[in-house]
């Protein structure tokens, strides 16, 4: 998952995430494929899975002062789930 906020191969898909509606959970695969980012290292966990891998984006607690966003990912029908936070290139003063 990390790979998805850390490559630049998937800026395409980074740069409409603000898009993506709160109250609703999205597929990875056919998002990414939508995006025309690489979807090969989703696909090595095989089709069973990488099907069920869904995501929603939520605005972080702190949004209004800092542009984040907090990414859902989990596999339906399953306990796995990842949050990751995701600032989309906003630049903070320390």
């Amino acid at each position: 998952m990390h790979s998805l906020f850390l490559d630049d191969a998937f800026e395409a898909w980074r740069d409409k995430l603000s898009i993506f509606a709160d109250s609703r959970w999205y597929s990875l695969i056919v998002e990414l494929d939508s995006k025309m980012c690489p979807t090969e290292d989703l696909k090595s966990f095989d089709e069973p899975v990488y099907s069920r891998v869904v995501f929603r984006k939520l605005n972080a607690p702190n949004y209004i002062t800092t542009k984040e966003i907090m990414l859902v990912f989990t596999i339906s029908d399953s306990n796995w789930s990842s949050v990751i936070w995701h600032s989309s290139g906003v630049k903070h003063d320390i």
